[in-house]
C-alpha cells in the first residue's frame, strides 16, 4: 500500500511551472488558474513556501515544465504593482497556446489544474502544452 502511495505522489511532487510577470521576473511553482487569478505555490531555497495570488493582467506567460522550486529567497515585492498599473495593463483578448507538436491555437485560457489546461472550452492535457502567452503579453512585449 505504501509503495502505491509513493508511486502516486512522485509525479505530483515534480509538478511545477514557470510564471513570467509583465514587469519582468519569473517564479517557479505549482500553478492553478481560475476566476482571472493565478495562485502559485512556490518553494524558495531560502524562505520556504509562499503562496502568490496575482491577477491575470500582470502575467505575461506560463511555461509548463517541472520546475517547482526557486533559488535564493523570495523577492520582497514580487506581485506588487503600483496603483496606476491596473490602468496601464489592459486585458488582451487573445491568448496563444503553444503545443509541443508546434500547433499554436489562439483563444482564451480559462483554467489550469494539476492535469490539464482549459482553453476555448476544451481540456488540453498538461503534457501536450509547452507554454501559454497571455493576451496582455502580446500587447506589452
Amino acid at each position: 500500500m505504501l509503495f502505491l502511495l509513493l508511486l502516486i505522489a512522485l509525479p505530483l511532487a515534480a509538478l511545477g511551472d514557470t510564471v513570467e510577470f509583465i514587469r519582468g521576473g519569473t517564479v517557479n511553482g505549482t500553478v492553478v488558474y481560475q476566476n482571472e487569478k493565478f495562485t502559485i505555490q512556490a518553494v524558495f531555497e531560502q524562505g520556504g513556501k509562499r503562496e502568490i495570488v496575482i491577477e491575470r493582467k500582470f502575467v505575461a506567460s506560463i511555461e509548463i515544465n517541472d520546475k517547482a522550486t526557486n533559488t535564493g529567497a523570495p523577492p520582497a515585492n514580487f506581485g506588487v504593482f503600483a496603483a496606476n498599473d491596473a490602468e496601464r495593463f489592459e486585458m488582451g483578448t487573445v491568448d496563444v497556446l503553444r503545443l509541443n507538436d508546434g500547433d499554436r491555437p489562439r483563444g482564451r485560457l480559462e483554467a489550469i489544474t494539476a492535469t490539464a489546461l482549459q482553453f476555448n472550452g476544451e481540456q488540453v492535457p498538461r503534457a501536450e502544452v509547452r507554454d501559454v502567452l497571455l493576451g496582455s503579453a502580446v500587447l506589452y512585449r
